[in-house]
């Protein structure tokens, strides 16, 4: 019986310290899991064309914008209705296209390519598009806003279609 009575608080020792592991540690157990599934989604390749917006604006356009928006976990769908805003708006003189993954050149897995280069000087502020969209209106030193965009769409227009040539 004395056996009987160790070898149970033995177990219930063991049951203790092995929630109390888990309590502390399981979730780093979840977050790798997640971490990984991520990895496996980001290498996975390029999803078909089908999946992904056709291109809108004119083709023979002497600004292109490339939308890279990737449909994995930092995907944001906020940036496919920002792009297809900017060619109903600007059309005539912006080609859009959307891709899944980045061009060559570009810096990240999310964000807007415009004539091959992601970053831009708008007076006297650098602006990046890559990365996660910052929020409407948002003031920020980093990211960038659906107003930037804007800026720099304006700006690559003027400087192609400026009739000092």
């Amino acid at each position: 019986m004395l056996r009987l009575r160790i070898l149970l608080i033995v177990l219930l020792i063991l049951v203790i310290v092995a929630g109390l592991v888990w309590w502390r540690w399981g979730k780093f157990v979840f977050l790798e899991a997640k971490r990984q599934k991520a990895i496996e989604l980001m290498t996975k390749g390029h999803i078909s064309l089908e999946q992904m917006p056709k291109p809108l604006g004119n083709p023979q356009a002497k600004v292109v914008a490339e939308f890279v928006a990737p449909p994995f976990a930092c995907h944001n769908p906020e940036l496919l209705k920002i792009a297809q805003d900017i060619a109903q708006k600007y059309g005539d003189k912006v080609y859009v296209k959307f891709t899944a993954s980045p061009p060559p050149g570009a810096v990240t897995c999310l964000g807007v390519v415009i004539n091959g280069k992601q970053k831009f000087q708008i007076g006297n502020r650098t602006i990046e598009l890559h990365g996660p969209l910052a929020p409407q209106g948002a003031k920020t030193e980093f990211g960038y806003t659906r107003e930037d965009i804007e800026a720099v769409i304006k700006q690559e227009i003027e400087k192609a279609y400026s009739s000092k040539k």
